[in-house]
């Protein structure tokens, strides 16, 4: 009888675990339980250049922004780039479709607060808000920031004018001749923001990509590039020994650290007056310090840029074989212009004190003035 009664017992143990991982087992390879592949959600932030995304961008370039929507709905699902909200809002508003911009608007300006176009999204925003009467800033309180415009190629793009009426919608296939003229507007006059092609908007990101990358503007990296120092004045007691002008050149390395401060150092070769006179002087040329830049333009195309360090030169007089050492303090403003990502012209006042110490008499100081100019390049 005991037996009868544990051989059932471990019959009924058996069977409940051949029950229990029945499912598992029967789980496809790869699959987590209670999810299959085709209803996998994949948030990212990313390019957002999959083939619905692609496909609703080429739409809504052509015009055809009601068929926009269905392939923006399917990426918008896959992922959290916030430029495809953007997009499928301007289709929205070309479209007469005022809420669902104001969503999409909203939405985008909530996860990219500083992209390169938010001043005409929030002005867009804006009059709908005002024309919808959803409350918000009104268009005409928001003042964009200064923007780069770059000639239009033609393409189609989306404009929506506001009368009493309601909104409507309209395409603009204008070439460049008259791009200069096209703007949104209403009947009472106003002027609203000047319309943008998608292509537009993808080309203020890369910008702002390339920036952020560059440590000529936003990023950090190495920078080279050859300089010159020319003129250079010695001004104090025993200055005026050698006559001419001084000068510099060299190799300027640096590196930047981020969007404002770089470690800075130059390598080259210093004089005074002419090469092979009598009592000209030259030697080798080292500097070290720190240097401040003060972006002035969008996308840092231009800096005020602010320097100090230390520097060592060492000089011997041509016909006597005198030898001088320079303790100098340099200290330079001056103004930078970036070419592309990469290159850049430098342009500064640069000068300080100089602590004169000949070999054999008493050290004197001096007071350094001059300008430079460097061409850099960043990687």
């Amino acid at each position: 009888m005991r037996r009868a009664l544990f051989g059932l017992l471990a019959s009924s143990c058996l069977l409940g675990v051949l029950c229990a991982t029945l499912p598992a087992s029967a789980q496809p390879k790869g699959t987590a339980p209670g999810s299959s592949s085709s209803g996998r959600i994949n948030l990212r932030r990313g390019d957002a250049g999959d083939a619905d995304a692609q496909a609703a961008r080429g739409r809504a370039r052509a015009g055809d922004c009601a068929g926009a929507l269905t392939s923006f709905d399917a990426a918008i699902r896959r992922t959290v780039e916030p430029t495809l909200r953007r997009d499928r809002g301007l289709c929205h508003e070309k479209l007469g479709h005022p809420f669902p911009a104001i969503d999409d608007y909203r939405a985008y300006l909530e996860s990219y607060p500083d992209a390169p176009d938010s001043d005409q999204i929030r002005e867009r925003l804006g009059a709908l808000e005002e024309q919808t009467g959803t409350g918000g800033p009104s268009a005409r309180s928001v003042k964009p920031r200064d923007r780069d415009v770059p000639k239009d190629d033609g393409e189609a793009r989306a404009s929506v004018s506001f009368g009493s009426s309601g909104a409507s919608a309209s395409s603009d296939s204008s070439s460049s001749s008259d791009s200069s003229s096209s703007s949104d507007s209403s009947e009472d006059g106003r002027s609203s923001s000047p319309t943008r092609s998608y292509d537009y908007y993808a080309a203020q990101e890369k910008l702002a990509d390339a920036a952020e990358s560059s440590p000529l503007r936003y990023g950090s990296g190495i920078v080279l590039g050859p300089f010159v120092h020319l003129p250079r004045f010695f001004f104090g007691d025993g200055a005026t020994q050698t006559d001419g002008l001084g000068y510099g050149v060299g190799a300027a390395l640096r590196y930047s650290t981020g969007p404002t401060v770089s470690i800075i150092s130059e390598l080259g070769y210093a004089g005074i007056g002419t090469s092979g006179a009598s009592t000209s002087r030259s030697g080798p040329l080292l500097m070290a310090g720190v240097e401040l830049r003060l972006p002035v333009s969008r996308f840092a195309s231009d800096h005020i840029l602010l320097r100090g360090g230390l520097g060592y030169e060492r000089q011997m007089i041509t016909g006597s074989r005198y030898v001088l050492d320079n303790l100098l303090g340099r200290f330079g403003v001056g103004f930078r212009h970036v070419f592309g990502p990469s290159l850049g012209l430098e342009l500064l006042v640069d000068g300080g004190p100089a602590y004169v110490m000949p070999e054999d008499a008493d050290a004197r100081l001096h007071v350094l003035v001059g300008a430079s100019m460097a061409f850099v390049v960043g990687f």
